[in-house]
Order: structure tokens, then C-alpha cells, then sequence
């Protein structure tokens, strides 16, 4: 693939054009073309390289997957491997305790580990998926899946010091840990790696606003908003954010949120989170309802540590969301 384009001037002003390319093939992928003033030509620049290089990486990996759709699996090349992996990583369906799409990208990721162990993106994607499974209860082993995901982080590290996804990979795995201050070290050092990479910054907004640092959490999300408007995982971004505002009891927002998050997958962990912004706001009989859909999704949870121990560790926002449940109708035992 070559990028390749040009840069006119005309008195104050310069066009830029860019275009992507198959080499193999002479096939046009997209083009893109900027008109700007040089009153400052290094913004420009920064603007046009930020732009190219988010669109370079999805098109490029849309183009190869559709390209795999007409070759015969058994001939599968790791790097292949990796790709049908993303491909059912992001049509998952984002389903709890059962999720087939995601026990398929497990199983790609590591067969193209066992074709190319010194694949770095496999592993780290290994250490995403490992979230995912401790989000959605679909692993029978908490524990080992933490720590399976830093294994896999590390190995994605060790083989590429620079790779954004392996560092993002343990950010996350800090972050069900509860350990948020190491969490941010490493998602900041994937954002200092690639700053066009938006899963880097949706996991350091996490990790900001877990940390209680709300109105940071907010501006990093909006950031990963910006770079990757439509993003598979789009319905996290927008709990995220659902995060930050609440902390901040900006609680119209943090609704508005949640119901982007839920037009997109309807889960449970989500529905208890729309059932707490509710009852700040006191809309009572509404945040009932959604409360009465989510206890019947969680039949254990009695008390407030319940619900703690099913939540993020160590997150500033676990105390907010009970007292919304509380507020909805809820009736802790302690």
C-alpha cells in the first residue's frame, strides 16, 4: 500500500491532496483533499498526518479482510489469522456471559500466534479480548483471564516496545485490577506512541475517570470521539463518558450518554447504569423500571460490596452509581 499525494500554494493559502493506493493491484482506496490558510503551516501539518493516519490503518485492514472473504481458509497465513480475528472481534455481539464472535477472535489470535509467535498485535489483541471476557462474565476464571491478559500485554511489549495496543492492553488489565495511576502511565504511553490510536484513549479515560478524575476523563474521551467517530466498541466510548459526567453531576449528560451507549447494545451492566443517572435526576417511575430490568439480570446482588465487587475495583464512580440506584428504588442490605 503507498500513500502518496501533493501540496500547491497559492498567495496565503495551500491545497494538500492525499490518496491511499494497492501497489499490487493499481486500486484507488480513498482520496482526501485539505484547502487551508498558512497563518500557521505547522498546525496544518499536524492536522494533515493526524487525518492520514487515521484513515490509513481501517482502510487498509477493511480492504484486506474483505480481500480474505474469497480465499480458502486452510491457506490462512498468520497475518491473515489476525485479521479474521478483528474481524469477529469487532462483529462480536456484545453479549453477557455468551459471546461466540469473541471466542472466535480468541481462537484466531492464537492460531496466528502459533503460526507467527513473534506476532506482536496478536498478543495484544489476546490481552482486549481478556477484558471483554471479564466485562461480559464469559470466563469461568476471573483471575487467571487478569492475569493471562497482562502475560499476553507483556509478550505483545517485549516483541514491540512501541506497540500501542500491547501497552493498552495492560492498561486495561490494570484497570480491573484497580491499580488506575499504573493503568494511566501505560495507556499515556500508548497515546505518546500513536496519538491517532482511539482504543488508547478510551482505556486512559477509563482509567481517569476510575481514578475520580472527571473532567480530565471527559476531555480524553471526547479525543478517542473524535479520532474513531465510528468505532466498533462505540457504545464504551459513550459509557465512558457516561463516567465522566456523572461525576461531575452533569447528570443530563451522563444520560444521554448511556442512551447512545444502549442504542447501540442493550446489555445489563448498562441498564444499572441508566437506572442510577435516572434516580439523581428523580425521574422515579423510569428509573424503577430500569432498575426492576437490572436486578433481575443481577438476582444476587444484595449489598453495596456486591455491587462493588462486580464493578471496576478501587473506581471512584462505583459510590455515585450505587447512591443512583439507592435513588431509583434500590434497598441495600448494607
Amino acid at each position: 500500500y503507498i500513500v502518496e499525494g501533493s501540496v500547491r500554494k497559492g498567495g496565503n493559502r495551500v491545497r494538500i491532496t492525499a490518496q491511499l493506493i494497492d501497489a499490487e493491484e493499481d486500486h484507488h482506496l480513498w482520496s482526501e483533499r485539505w484547502d487551508r490558510t498558512l497563518e500557521d503551516i505547522f498546525d496544518v501539518q499536524d492536522e494533515v498526518s493526524e487525518a492520514i493516519a487515521r484513515r490509513v490503518s481501517p482502510s487498509v485492514t477493511g480492504y484486506e479482510q474483505n480481500r480474505l472473504m474469497r480465499k480458502r481458509p486452510e491457506n490462512f497465513s498468520a497475518w491473515e489469522e489476525y485479521l479474521q480475528g478483528l474481524r469477529c472481534f469487532h462483529e462480536r455481539q456484545h453479549t453477557e456471559h455468551e459471546d461466540p464472535g469473541l471466542t472466535q477472535a480468541r481462537q484466531h489470535f492464537e492460531q496466528a500466534i502459533e503460526l507467527d509467535p513473534a506476532l506482536s498485535d496478536a498478543h495484544a489483541y489476546l490481552s482486549i479480548c481478556g477484558a471483554w471476557e471479564l466485562i461480559y462474565f464469559t470466563t469461568k476464571n476471573a483471575e487467571q483471564t487478569l492475569n493471562g491478559m497482562l502475560s499476553d500485554g507483556r509478550k505483545a511489549e517485549a516483541l514491540n516496545p512501541e506497540n500501542p495496543m500491547a501497552l493498552t492492553g495492560m492498561a486495561t488489565a490494570y484497570i480491573l485490577r484497580g491499580n488506575h495511576s499504573t493503568a494511566q502511565e501505560h495507556a499515556q504511553r500508548a497515546v505518546k506512541f500513536n496519538p491517532s490510536f482511539a482504543l488508547s484513549y478510551l482505556w486512559l479515560g477509563g482509567a481517569q475517570v476510575h481514578s475520580g478524575d472527571y473532567q480530565q476523563g471527559e476531555s480524553t474521551i471526547l479525543k478517542a470521539f473524535e479520532l474513531s467517530p465510528a468505532d466498533p466498541d462505540l457504545n464504551h466510548f459513550h459509557a465512558t463518558l457516561y463516567f465522566a459526567c456523572l461525576g461531575q453531576c452533569k447528570y443530563e449528560e451522563a444520560l444521554e450518554a448511556i442512551d447512545k451507549a444502549l442504542h447501540q447494545h442493550r446489555q445489563g451492566l448498562m441498564l444499572g447504569f441508566r437506572a442510577a443517572v435516572l434516580g439523581h435526576l428523580g425521574e422515579n417511575l423510569e428509573a424503577r423500571v430500569e432498575l426492576d430490568s437490572y436486578l433481575t439480570l443481577r438476582p444476587n446482588l444484595k449489598t453495596r460490596d456486591d455491587y462493588r465487587s462486580i464493578f471496576v475495583p478501587n473506581s471512584a464512580i462505583a459510590d455515585p452509581i450505587i447512591e443512583g440506584l439507592i435513588k431509583a428504588g434500590w434497598e441495600p442490605e448494607g
